[in-house]
């Protein structure tokens, strides 16, 4: 069991539950529209294939325990105090040096003895500044993490601060052009709370003049749109969740209490000494918790408790899926 190329993937678990709501999203949207239909009569059909209350409550709840319930997370990054070499205003971080500032910190995870666990560690490593930044700033396209965001800025910084220092920036020019508004003082304030009242009694108005069958009608085709739009916004997601780098490495554990964290403080570094520009991300919770991350980040689901596991380099499940029981 080793770290493994990361590629970031569409999570196969978000996609079953966008499948289990394609159907029942499908029944509203033709029950709005032959609801619109029968506007003029009243006549409003039942819509919704079979038990659609039961079936929102079962999804909601999975995607609570997918999405919604946090983890333990820590980042590791060469910038942060007492971690890795400080040499001036650089900071470097080997990966072997990340690995043992995580084994320091495995008391404060929290985790019972007997308690099933699993854990996603991810190293994002190069030998420079410069590389590291490209290297986070590609990851956080495509995931980006505020801890992560800041080591980028820093290290793109780090990679051009010999020249920087012999630029000389140019000074603003004066008097600065500035942006004013009507409402940027009392009598334009009193003027749009006038007019604010008038416009929203002639819209009462307009309300209480339309028929109830067109506000009903009006009101199923916003429906649908929103509900089409969801969707759309669901499956552009899923297709920018893609690409992977050299640089990004990880590792999926899961096993029970102190054993979890030991193997992983074992794990030999995906990378020497020479790339001592690294930073780390680890995520900790049950294999619930966890299944997004693992899945987002194409790890394999590798467990302590089954032998095969044990000496998985873990590529099974992408290249000879034959021989991986998961």
């Amino acid at each position: 069991m080793s770290f493994a190329p990361v590629s970031f993937a569409p999570s196969p678990s978000v996609a079953s539950m966008a499948e289990g709501l394609a159907g029942s999203l499908a029944g509203l949207a033709s029950g709005f529209a032959e609801g619109a239909a029968a506007l003029g009569s009243l006549g409003l059909p039942d819509y919704g294939p079979g038990d659609i209350i039961g079936q929102m409550e079962a999804l909601r709840e999975q995607a609570t325990g997918a999405l919604a319930a946090p983890v333990k997370f820590m980042s590791i990054t060469p910038f942060q105090h007492t971690v890795g070499t400080r040499k001036g205003e650089y900071g470097y971080l080997t990966p072997g040096q990340a690995l043992s500032t995580l084994a320091g910190r495995f008391a404060e995870a929290g985790s019972a003895e007997g308690e099933e666990s699993a854990l996603v560690a991810l190293l994002i490593t190069a030998p420079t500044p410069g590389l590291m930044g490209e290297a986070l700033e590609a990851f956080n396209r495509v995931y980006p993490i505020a801890e992560l965001e800041q080591a980028c800025r820093r290290a793109k910084a780090l990679a051009t601060l010999e020249t920087d220092k012999f630029i000389i920036p140019e000074a603003p020019a004066f008097p600065p052009w500035t942006a004013i508004s009507p409402q940027k003082n009392r009598t334009g304030q009193a003027v749009a709370k006038a007019l604010g009242g008038m416009v929203a009694a002639g819209e009462g108005a307009a309300m209480g003049a339309a028929a109830p069958g067109a506000m009903l009608a009006a009101f199923a085709q916003k429906q649908a749109a929103k509900l089409a739009r969801k969707a759309a916004d669901l499956s552009s997601l899923a297709s920018s969740m893609a690409g992977g780098m050299d640089a990004w490495r990880g590792v999926y554990v899961q096993g029970r209490g102190s054993a979890l964290f030991r193997h992983l403080s074992e794990l030999a570094p995906p990378f020497d000494a020479s790339f001592k520009c690294t930073s780390l991300l680890c995520f900790s919770g049950t294999p619930g918790q966890t299944a997004y991350y693992r899945e987002s980040f194409g790890l394999c689901p590798r467990r302590l408790t089954h032998p095969t596991c044990l000496t998985c380099p873990g590529r099974h499940a992408l290249i000879r899926k034959e021989e991986c029981p998961f």
